[in-house]
């Protein structure tokens, strides 16, 4: 299984379990027909962008006991945010060589419904395949959903995404790339030499922009349009270098003849470094 490609955030598909009546108003933040998204972007440009907030992107940097903890949410129709789920990643073990990186991840997954939350514990064995940075992939030894691995979505975006050809055209458009002083997540303040840990804060790069899918066409006839923000930043472990990625887009409802305003957020909010080696 390619997560490269297979987790390209294409999350329209965990939105057709949502029955939400849809708002004209916010509707009409997204109408295609309205927005003049201007020309395409070149597909290096994303890459530069996004290459350069998150840092060199080698699998070698993956290390032994770093720890990640990723946060779902989820707003509907500018509702009330809603945290779905968190999954805490550690790294327990690698096996590295010259074609393949091969981890084993524990995986502590607390999920959130009708207020209550429920628990487990699994360990995943993943194995990358080592190649050019487009053709990098994962292979997961389980049919279950596999955990939540940003720098997957980060690799699929930055190479292999806004290509207005083959089997999946789309095209990207109002790419932005600003430098912010990020705040570190209250969990992680030990992981920084902060004088003040009310105020720590590490740099990092806010990068937007939109992708209108062509191959993903409404029953208007009009092509999927997503918009993309994500924060980066090489000061933090590898497996968290995506410290927030969003999207916005308007879905249809399997369920009803509507269309539902939808922002779904994984963000990063613990991260610990692997102890340094002597």
């Amino acid at each position: 299984m390619d997560l490269g490609l297979g987790f390209n955030m294409k999350w329209n598909i965990f939105l057709s379990i949502f029955c939400i009546i849809a708002m004209t108003s916010c509707l009409k933040k997204m109408d295609l027909s309205q927005d003049d998204l201007g020309p395409a972007v070149d597909p290096i440009e994303l890459t530069k962008a996004l290459g350069t907030g998150f840092g060199t992107f080698d699998y070698n940097e993956i290390k032994k006991d770093e720890f990640t903890s990723v946060l779902y949410s989820q707003r509907i129709q500018d509702s009330v945010n809603q945290n779905i789920q968190q999954e805490g990643i550690t790294v327990d073990a690698i096996t590295n060589d010259s074609e393949k990186l091969a981890l084993d991840v524990i995986v502590q997954k607390e999920e959130y419904s009708g207020g209550q939350t429920s628990q487990s514990t699994v360990k995943w064995p993943l194995i990358f395949k080592k190649g050019s940075a487009k053709s990098n992939s994962v292979e997961i030894q389980d049919n279950a959903r596999p955990p939540v691995l940003t720098f997957l979505t980060f690799q699929s975006l930055a190479f292999g995404s806004c290509y207005d050809e083959g089997d999946f055209p789309e095209s990207c458009h109002k790419l932005t790339s600003t430098d912010i002083q990020y705040k570190v997540p209250p969990a992680a303040i030990t992981q920084h030499n902060c004088v003040d840990p009310n105020e720590c804060y590490i740099p990092a790069k806010k990068v937007e922009f939109d992708m209108i899918s062509k191959y993903a066409l409404d029953k208007d006839g009009k092509p999927l349009r997503t918009h993309y923000t994500l924060v980066l930043s090489p000061h933090v472990p590898f497996l968290s270098r995506v410290l927030k990625i969003c999207t916005r887009g308007i879905y249809e409802m399997s369920s009803a003849n509507q269309k539902i305003l939808a922002d779904i957020c994984y963000t990063v909010n613990n991260y610990k470094f692997a102890p340094s080696t002597p």
